[in-house]
């Protein structure tokens, strides 16, 4: 058998060499079959935790990486709606949030806020394509972080001119937050 690449055993050297050819980012999926190789393991793979655990470590500026991947398919699902738009005008696109508001774990106000803030920052993306535009907040917040989204006019563009039409919503669990030491809460830990 050939393999045209072996990230799982080189991504170490893969990603030096992202690094030597001026690559400011680096974006990576999970691959659930590293982590449930079989699909019915009660168990993940600790080999391929480890392995993602390790990529994302490596990695220069994770909040980077992420924000601009998350920018990226925030585009896409403009251009998406767009196309769908010119397909047929009864074509109707929306998006998904996954699971819904976060709960303070107690009536600490702290971790009210806590929990307020997490909602915000976790409905940041359905603001982008509902709205057309990321919040001020979010902005300011890239400016202070140093995070480079890479928007361009036409990104601009593309989101103000093709909202999506509806907002759905599919909802898991509840989701508790607390800034209170050594809690872990539906795998949130402070």
């Amino acid at each position: 058998m050939k393999k045209g690449i072996d990230f799982y055993h080189h991504y170490k050297e893969d990603i030096a060499l992202f690094g030597e050819m001026g690559f400011k980012t680096f974006r990576s999926s999970i691959g659930w079959t590293r982590v449930f190789p079989n699909g019915d393991e009660e168990k993940p793979n600790q080999a391929g935790l480890d392995l993602y655990r390790s990529v994302f470590e490596e990695g220069e500026d994770k909040n980077q990486t992420i924000y601009k991947s998350v920018h990226n398919e925030l585009v896409v699902s403009a251009w998406t709606t767009k196309i769908g738009h010119e397909i047929s005008l009864e074509n109707k696109i929306g998006c998904m949030l996954a699971a819904g508001d976060f709960y303070p774990l107690t009536s600490d106000p702290k971790d009210i806020w806590l929990a307020k803030f997490t909602d915000r920052d976790n409905l940041m993306f359905i603001d982008v394509q509902a709205r057309g535009y990321y919040p001020n907040f979010a902005l300011k917040q890239f400016g202070r972080d140093g995070i480079d989204i890479g928007m361009t006019e036409e990104d601009k563009k593309i989101l103000r001119e093709h909202t999506v039409d509806f907002i759905s919503l599919s909802y898991y669990n509840t989701r508790c937050v607390s800034t209170h030491d050594g809690v872990e809460v539906m795998g949130y830990t402070p």
